[in-house]
């Protein structure tokens, strides 16, 4: 019996330390953290929309998410990035999605989390198939195809063996436009 309840005191024990350490380690990487995805997100801003020099953050009613007044120098507004996130095939998906100025055509986008499956899904953060949002019309749906896309559609072409992680990512960008994108002008 004596056995038994040294061992259990020495789990608990052992438990409680590396408890005390964990929590120490999240409270003080906790800042640089933070640091670090703030920093993924201004990237992500500066490659969705080119040339931004300056951001605001604006708040948009009824949208949790963030958005950012891309101006360039001189204060000119360039665009518009919206920071949106859904769920993923595995977890959820955050992304961010460049608009020009006019809110007419999408500049681009760029996945900054996810745990999509490695090799197949982690495709959706590969440019060559991102690449493909560029230039596409923000006031239409986006539609996913298996086949080639038609010139000058609003199609985008799944990722063969992910073709639900880029129906999500897809799912994101369309509600962005829908959700965001017309309530853009107020902010001009």
């Amino acid at each position: 019996m004596s056995k038994f309840i040294n061992e259990s005191l020495l789990v608990v024990v052992m438990g409680l330390c590396f408890g005390t350490m964990l929590a120490g380690a999240q409270m003080t990487l906790s800042p640089q953290i933070e640091k670090n995805k703030k920093a993924e997100v201004d990237h992500a801003v500066a490659e969705v929309v080119p040339d931004t020099v300056e951001t605001e953050i604006i708040k948009i009613d009824g949208f949790d998410g963030e958005v950012f007044k891309c101006l360039g120098s001189g204060g000119k507004l360039l665009g518009w990035a919206l920071k949106g996130r859904g769920g993923g095939f595995i977890d959820k998906i955050t992304l961010v999605a460049g608009i020009n100025a006019e809110a007419t055509e999408i500049l681009g986008i760029k996945v900054t989390e996810h745990t999509e499956t490695p090799g197949l899904g982690t495709k959706i953060e590969d440019p060559a198939w991102s690449g493909q949002y560029k230039g596409k019309d923000a006031t239409k749906p986006l539609e996913v195809v298996k086949r080639d896309v038609v010139e000058g559609s609003n199609e985008i072409k799944a990722i063969t063996g992910a073709t639900w992680s880029s129906k999500h990512v897809t799912a994101i960008v369309n509600q962005l436009m829908t959700e965001v994108r017309p309530k853009l002008k107020e902010h001009q």
